[in-house]
C-alpha cells in the first residue's frame, strides 16, 4: 500500500497542517486492498491490525463513489466490548491516526467522528455492544461497514446479531446515488484459542 499522505488543503481546517503518513505490512497492505465482504486481520500484539482497521476506514470513505450532488456519503460502525475498552484503546488509537480538528471533529456525548474534507462525508460510530440485548440498539441503524475490534473478545451472539439484522451496506441510500461502493464487515484480533468460536470462524 506504501504511504498515504493527506496535504493541508484536505483538512476539515485549512489553516491545520497534519500530513498523515502510513506504511502498511505485506499483511496489513493485502487486508485493505481485499474487496471480500467479510473478511478478519489476524496476528500478534503490536502487528498493526488495528491501525489497518482504521486506514480501511478512512480510505473506503475517500474511495466511495459520490451521491448525486457529489459528496461522497458513508457510515462506520465500530465495535468494542465496552465503553471503557472503547475509550482506553479503540478511539484512542483513532484520534491518533485521525486527530480531533484535522479531517473533521470528534464529539465524545455521541462517541462519533465526524469526518468532513473536500467531496468526503463520513460518520465512524463507536459502538459498545456486550450482549444480545445491545442489539436491539441497532434495528434502526444503516452503515457502510462495520468493524470489530479485538474480534476474539466479542460475544459471538453479538457477531451473528450485527450480520443477521443485515445493518451493513444500506447507507448510502440508493435514492440518492449509486449506493454503498464496498460494503464489508471486518475484524481485528490477536490469536484466538484453538477450537475455539472465534478460531472455526476464521
Amino acid at each position: 500500500l506504501g504511504s498515504c499522505s493527506q496535504t493541508p488543503s484536505m483538512a476539515a481546517n485549512p489553516s491545520v497542517s497534519h500530513t498523515l503518513n502510513y506504511d502498511a505490512s505485506p499483511t496489513c497492505a493485502d487486508f485493505i486492498q481485499s474487496r471480500d465482504k467479510l473478511k478478519i486481520l489476524a496476528g500478534p500484539v503490536g502487528g498493526g491490525k488495528t491501525s489497518a482497521c482504521i486506514m480501511h476506514i478512512l480510505l473506503n470513505a475517500i474511495n466511495q463513489a459520490p451521491d448525486n450532488d457529489g459528496i461522497r456519503r458513508t457510515r462506520h460502525l465500530v465495535i468494542r466490548n465496552t465503553v471503557p475498552m472503547l475509550k482506553t484503546t479503540t478511539i484512542k488509537s483513532f484520534l491518533d491516526w485521525i486527530p480531533d480538528g484535522v479531517f473533521g471533529r470528534w464529539v465524545s456525548s455521541d462517541k462519533t467522528y465526524y469526518l468532513k474534507f473536500d467531496d468526503v462525508e463520513a460518520e465512524i460510530l463507536f459502538f459498545p455492544l456486550e450482549d444480545t440485548n445491545d442489539i436491539r440498539r441497532l434495528l434502526s441503524l444503516e452503515t457502510t461497514t462495520a468493524f470489530f475490534n479485538e474480534f476474539r473478545e466479542i460475544s459471538p451472539d453479538i457477531v451473528e446479531g450485527l450480520i443477521g439484522t443485515k445493518r451493513v451496506g444500506r447507507y448510502p441510500s440508493m435514492k440518492q446515488g449509486p449506493g454503498a461502493t464496498y460494503p464489508c464487515i471486518m475484524a481485528d484480533t490477536n490469536m484466538p484459542a484453538r477450537d475455539s468460536w472465534h478460531q472455526q470462524v476464521m
